[in-house]
């Protein structure tokens, strides 16, 4: 009995590890996409907002690149918010994002056969605590049976 609950416990142990791991890869995979898109909105304005500089922040030049000119500022902020000293390049993200897409298919993969594992120990488990408890209530009935004779 005590095989089969470390089994079932080592089995949900290494479940919750492979559930741990997905979670992670599925953030940092978020990050990145926000990460590139950023990159992305920065490399197409920030000539737009160069000008914008150049011209001494001309009001007029504003009105007629104002959207560009604020998705340059968020993204600047943003990069402002990163730890990085140097950004990473979009191939970099894209090495970064396909690594972890592979990496989150094979806990996927390995989670759902784990699934399974798991359920089955612990059912195994619950059955043998059952029968285990009826044995026992059925010998402690016996033997009370036996000593009122």
């Amino acid at each position: 009995m005590d095989v089969l609950a470390r089994a079932a416990q080592q089995a949900r142990a290494e479940y919750n590890e492979l559930q741990t791991r997905i979670a992670s890869a599925d953030k940092r995979l978020g990050e990145i996409a926000i990460l590139q898109r950023h990159i992305g909105t920065y490399s197409k304005t920030r000539d737009i907002y160069s000008q914008y500089l150049r011209s001494k922040r001309n009001r007029d030049f504003y009105i007629q690149n104002e959207k560009a000119i604020a998705d340059c500022e968020k993204a600047k902020v943003y990069f402002e918010t990163l730890p990085y000293t140097k950004l990473p390049t979009i191939k970099e993200l894209q090495a970064e994002y396909s690594i972890l897409v592979g990496e989150k298919y094979k806990c996927d993969l390995a989670r759902k056969g784990m699934h399974q594992h798991m359920i089955d120990l612990e059912s195994a488990k619950k059955n043998a605590e059952t029968i285990l408890s009826i044995d026992q209530k059925f010998t402690t009935q016996v033997k009370r049976n036996q000593d009122s004779r």
